[in-house]
């Protein structure tokens, strides 16, 4: 994840490293349940915690499988 994420001359971006930390918090949540996406789609988890959605019912699109990534899983420390 980490190379996918450094630009700028080689420095990581205050965005970049959000987004990276929002996906990781995305996958863990998804882990817990056993679900396992493609890690780009995590952050669509980590987007619904973020919004005030009390009392509604919100349906989310997650796509790919994360079964194709799980050496990057263990090295962002991702929960099972």
């Amino acid at each position: 994840m980490k190379t996918l994420i450094v630009g700028n001359g080689g420095r990581e971006s205050a965005l970049a490293k959000r987004m990276a930390q929002s996906i990781i918090q995305g996958l863990n949540e998804l882990a817990v349940e056993d679900i396992f996406v493609e890690p780009s789609s995590a952050i669509v988890i980590s987007a619904l915690n973020k919004l005030s959605l009390k009392d509604k019912t919100v349906c989310c699109v997650i796509t790919g499988s994360g079964i194709r990534f799980p050496k990057q899983f263990e090295l962002l420390g991702v929960k099972g």
